[in-house]
């Protein structure tokens, strides 16, 4: 043993590191390298999850904004569909209305006729009557025979004129 150094004292002690560096692996390296793969594998699987959520988020962005470009186009078509009804509605409204005053108008006509018929027919009466008694009247007395002879003979006159 040159200069006091025991090989065999320096293989044990060699061993015994390599034991320990050995045991510190499998007790303490191992299990930290296991959990530090996994959290990375967790933080990686958290990265893609907010990815793939951003781009269905973008998606859905664009497709609203499709949606909110064509929805004045959606709009501007039911106004004119609503409008077009309301036109219809309108006439078709005209319409009954116009039939409804017709009818109330010839039901007013042929009232107002049978009134104006019984009018005149009570009229014609009336004038019948009053003649009657004009005339029983004048005849009675002479002098007046001869004004109504006089009368009657115009009126002849007049007829046969074409007055």
């Amino acid at each position: 043993m040159p200069l006091g150094i025991d090989i065999t004292q320096i293989l044990l002690h060699l061993f015994n590191v390599v034991l320990l560096f050995g045991g510190l692996y499998i007790l303490l390296f191992a299990p930290v390298k296991k959990f530090m793969a996994k959290r990375e594998e967790y933080y990686k699987n958290m990265d893609d999850e907010a990815k793939s959520t951003l781009s269905e988020a973008e998606e859905k962005k664009e497709l609203y904004e499709t949606k909110l470009a064509n929805i004045d186009e959606e709009i501007a078509i039911n106004r004119k569909q609503a409008a077009e009804e309301l036109i219809e509605y309108r006439e078709k409204m005209a319409e009954q209305f116009r039939m409804e005053s017709e009818a109330m108008m010839d039901q007013a006509k042929e009232e107002a006729e049978a009134q104006r018929k019984q009018i005149v027919d009570s009229a014609k009466d009336d004038v019948k009557n009053m003649i009657t008694e004009a005339t029983g009247k004048i005849l009675s007395d002479d002098s007046q025979s001869k004004l109504l002879d006089v009368f009657l003979d115009e009126a002849e006159r007049s007829v046969a004129n074409g007055k």
